[in-house]
């Protein structure tokens, strides 16, 4: 860890399947911590040592701006890991957020890929966000975008993007035979965060796009690492049968749209790539044998 002096953060969504190691790895390392709580929410702190020294709580009211900017009193960076229709509700911190005489910095809630606007204007996931930077924008909030790629335990686990371990079966979308996806670990992004967030200066991590990646992989890649236990059946959908599921929007279109610029070669290429110092990566011959996967969210 640094010697520079801990950021004080608030966490927004932190019992998320993937928030919740992220905001521990910051309690446990000691970072001072705010939990946000909007009213009305369900979430439970009480599986955080609510009680340490670096950890607090505070609740605030989307619809309340006066809420959300006391809530945020003595905080550097606020860090948000909501998902699903809470999305949208970013758009409501951003004037409070312009004018929190604390606050240096903002990250919207990211936790996937980075996405074409033009290609994805059917998936409404992917939109929104875009909306949220918008309006981050339109109040001159300083923030910075932290994709982290596919999560391994989805596209290791589950068929979404063609590879399905479970029938030793892969569907690849010509071209990401060689073209490489981003995929990166719940823990790693944790590790990620911590190191991303915990001490430097929020003025060097304003204004840019930062990924998080524990290892690229290509097609070829995870077929060789197939090969190792059973020859697995490979399949390759021409590239523009699969971009054409991008316009039914919803799980379908997200999944089309990943295969699509994986294929493409268009997934994290060029990025600004923040490399986490002392952190033993995975590997595919790991994910593939269902080693180093977090679990799954529970469905229910």
């Amino acid at each position: 860890m640094s010697s520079q002096p801990f950021n004080r953060l608030a966490i927004i969504g932190y019992t998320g399947w993937a928030a919740e190691p992220i905001t521990k790895a910051f309690i446990n390392a000691g970072v001072p911590v705010k939990l946000l709580n909007r009213v009305g929410s369900t979430a439970d702190p009480s599986k955080f040592p609510t009680d340490a020294k670096n950890v607090t709580t505070a609740q605030f009211d989307y619809d309340d701006e006066a809420s959300i900017v006391k809530a945020f009193e003595d905080i550097d960076i606020v860090i948000s890991l909501v998902s699903g229709p809470g999305l949208a509700s970013q758009i409501k911190l951003a004037p409070a957020l312009a004018k929190s005489p604390s606050v240096k910095l903002f990250v919207p809630s990211e936790l996937g890929g980075d996405y074409d606007r033009e290609l994805a204007r059917n998936i409404e996931i992917v939109e929104v966000k875009f909306k949220v930077q918008d309006a981050l924008k339109k109040e001159r909030v300083p923030f910075v975008l932290v994709p982290i790629g596919g999560f391994a335990e989805f596209v290791f686990s589950i068929p979404f993007l063609g590879i399905n371990l479970a029938t030793n079966e892969i569907e690849l979308a010509d071209g990401s035979q060689s073209n490489t996806l981003a995929v990166s670990s719940v823990a790693y992004t944790a590790a990620g965060f911590l190191s991303l967030f915990a001490t430097t200066p929020p003025a060097q991590l304003a204004g840019r796009h930062i990924w998080l990646i524990e290892r690229r992989v290509s097609g070829d890649e995870i077929v060789a690492a197939l090969k190792k236990t059973a020859e697995p059946k490979v399949t390759v959908r021409p590239l523009e049968e699969v971009r054409g599921v991008i316009a039914q929007g919803g799980y379908p279109g997200l999944a089309a749209l990943v295969r699509t610029q994986w294929a493409e070669g268009g997934h994290a290429a060029g990025a600004d790539v923040w490399e986490v110092v002392g952190y033993e990566r995975a590997t595919v011959e790991d994910w593939v044998g269902g080693r180093r996967l977090g679990a799954l969210p529970r469905r229910g």
